[in-house]
């Protein structure tokens, strides 16, 4: 086994980071599967008994996200391994490790490791700022040489992972949306960054709420600071955030 796929769903880029960071500790030839941008993933993907899958999605309220199920039940995993990796907002992961380990498995893979991984929250750049940082990237790299170690040892145990069944409810999704404010130049990198197109490419500040998913990813991609949310109780959500969750936490790995 000398070659990995990796798959990730990763709007913010922290994902993506991480699992990259893996793949540089396990210094094996890769091939990337960005699976952000829901409407052009249609395909079905193999990974061959002799390759290795590494699949990382973020956290939403503690589950792997619902708008990527179907995508992560596309990837056929004919019996080989498989690495499951999470990245969370400094808050806690919840179900979702235990979720995409789950998955994963019911699409014929071995799942051998797991990671959870800290980068910064979606709605505030006041919670784990700037995370995935140095530290966290040292860490992912120290988890590929981990599972690189394992495998020739030959040791393809399945891992156990945190997590509780049945897994944390999903809540009925909210009707909300970042939104341009008057400091938005319509520069329009805000519709390419949009995982389920909600954003409209000519007025960038009309936004199809109903399709949104709340990744904030329109907001990370601005560098003019040109969208927010607006929403009261998104609002009450990051004051609370911000008053309990600043307090660092570090990656977790299970191997």
């Amino acid at each position: 086994m000398k070659r990995v796929q990796y798959f990730y769903f990763s709007p913010t880029s922290n994902t993506k980071r991480v699992v990259e960071g893996i793949i540089k500790g396990m210094g094996f030839e890769s091939a990337e599967n960005n699976l952000t941008i829901i409407a052009k993933n249609l395909e079905e993907y193999i990974v061959e008994k002799d390759e290795i899958a590494i699949v990382g999605v973020p956290v939403y309220a503690g589950r792997v996200p619902e708008v990527i199920l179907e995508t992560l039940k596309r990837i056929k995993g004919n019996g080989g391994i498989a690495i499951a990796v999470v990245t969370y907002g400094n808050r806690a992961y919840d179900d979702a490790l235990l979720e995409l380990k789950d998955i994963l498995k019911g699409q014929n893979f071995n799942v051998i490791a797991g990671g959870a991984f800290v980068g910064e929250h979606s709605y505030t750049k006041q919670v784990a700022t700037n995370r995935p940082d140095k530290m966290d990237e040292e860490k992912a790299e120290y988890f590929g040489k981990k599972i690189v170690a394992k495998i020739e040892e030959k040791d393809f145990n399945e891992i156990i992972v945190p997590g509780n069944y049945p897994y944390k409810e999903r809540k009925a999704k909210s009707v909300f949306s970042p939104h341009g404010n008057r400091r938005c130049v319509y520069c329009r990198h805000c519709p390419g960054a949009c995982p389920v197109g909600a954003i409209d490419m000519r007025k960038p500040d009309i936004v199809d709420e109903e399709k949104c998913i709340h990744c904030c990813a329109c907001i990370k991609v601005c560098t003019f600071n040109g969208r927010e949310l607006l929403d009261e109780g998104v609002l009450e959500k990051i004051k609370w955030l911000e008053e309990n969750c600043k307090e660092r936490k570090e990656p977790q790995i299970f191997i």
